[in-house]
Protein backbone atom coordinates (compact mmCIF):
# COMPACT_ATOMS: atom_id res chain seq x y z
CA UNK A 1 0.00 0.00 0.00
CA UNK A 2 1.00 3.27 -0.47
CA UNK A 3 2.37 5.64 2.00
CA UNK A 4 -0.18 8.57 0.95
CA UNK A 5 -2.58 5.57 0.97
CA UNK A 6 -1.93 4.60 4.66
CA UNK A 7 -1.90 8.06 6.09
CA UNK A 8 -5.12 8.37 4.52
CA UNK A 9 -6.43 5.13 6.26
CA UNK A 10 -4.91 5.95 9.50
CA UNK A 11 -6.15 9.35 9.74
CA UNK A 12 -10.02 7.75 8.62
CA UNK A 13 -9.69 4.76 11.15
CA UNK A 14 -8.99 7.62 13.88
CA UNK A 15 -12.44 9.00 13.11
CA UNK A 16 -14.01 5.89 13.44
CA UNK A 17 -14.15 4.02 9.94
CA UNK A 18 -12.81 0.53 9.61
CA UNK A 19 -11.90 -1.17 6.78
CA UNK A 20 -14.14 -3.16 4.84
CA UNK A 21 -11.63 -3.90 2.21
CA UNK A 22 -7.98 -3.46 1.02
CA UNK A 23 -6.82 -4.41 -2.58
CA UNK A 24 -3.15 -2.58 -2.53
CA UNK A 25 -4.02 0.53 -4.43
CA UNK A 26 -7.75 1.17 -3.29
CA UNK A 27 -9.17 0.85 -0.02
CA UNK A 28 -12.77 0.82 1.05
CA UNK A 29 -13.87 1.78 4.86
CA UNK A 30 -17.36 2.23 6.06
CA UNK A 31 -18.68 4.25 9.53
CA UNK A 32 -21.39 3.47 11.65
CA UNK A 33 -23.07 6.12 13.06
CA UNK A 34 -23.69 5.34 17.03
CA UNK A 35 -26.82 5.81 19.28
CA UNK A 36 -26.02 7.06 22.69
CA UNK A 37 -28.52 4.83 24.89
CA UNK A 38 -27.05 6.60 28.08
CA UNK A 39 -28.84 9.57 26.94
CA UNK A 40 -31.80 8.08 25.25
CA UNK A 41 -32.18 6.37 28.26
CA UNK A 42 -32.30 9.32 30.50
CA UNK A 43 -34.90 11.01 27.87
CA UNK A 44 -36.83 8.10 28.17
CA UNK A 45 -36.95 8.42 32.20
CA UNK A 46 -37.15 12.35 32.20
CA UNK A 47 -40.45 11.24 29.42
CA UNK A 48 -41.94 8.54 31.39
CA UNK A 49 -41.13 6.27 28.50
CA UNK A 50 -42.43 8.44 25.67
CA UNK A 51 -38.61 8.97 24.22
CA UNK A 52 -38.76 5.19 23.86
CA UNK A 53 -40.38 5.70 20.58
CA UNK A 54 -37.38 7.80 19.32
CA UNK A 55 -34.79 5.65 20.62
CA UNK A 56 -36.16 2.40 18.94
CA UNK A 57 -36.75 4.26 15.59
CA UNK A 58 -33.27 5.64 15.66
CA UNK A 59 -31.71 2.03 16.11
CA UNK A 60 -33.72 0.27 13.52
CA UNK A 61 -32.37 3.83 10.81
CA UNK A 62 -28.97 3.01 12.04
CA UNK A 63 -26.87 3.51 8.26
CA UNK A 64 -23.21 2.72 7.56
CA UNK A 65 -21.11 5.56 5.36
CA UNK A 66 -18.82 3.88 2.98
CA UNK A 67 -15.93 5.78 0.89
CA UNK A 68 -13.67 4.61 -1.20
CA UNK A 69 -9.46 5.40 -1.33
CA UNK A 70 -7.49 4.96 -4.29
CA UNK A 71 -4.25 6.57 -5.42
CA UNK A 72 -4.53 8.23 -8.66
CA UNK A 73 -1.02 10.26 -9.94
CA UNK A 74 0.52 10.11 -6.87
CA UNK A 75 -2.89 12.06 -4.99
CA UNK A 76 -5.29 9.85 -3.15
CA UNK A 77 -8.96 10.35 -4.03
CA UNK A 78 -11.75 9.95 -2.03
CA UNK A 79 -14.90 8.82 -3.22
CA UNK A 80 -18.26 8.72 -1.00
CA UNK A 81 -19.61 5.61 -2.00
CA UNK A 82 -23.24 6.36 -0.03
CA UNK A 83 -25.16 5.74 3.05
CA UNK A 84 -27.13 2.02 3.52
CA UNK A 85 -28.96 0.27 6.51
CA UNK A 86 -26.93 -1.62 8.67
CA UNK A 87 -28.70 -5.04 9.19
Amino acid sequence: MDDLLVSSVTTLVAQGYSVKLDTGPTVVLTRTKSVSHIWHLVASIFTVGWWIIVWVILILRKKETTIQLSVLDGQVQQQNLGKSRKN
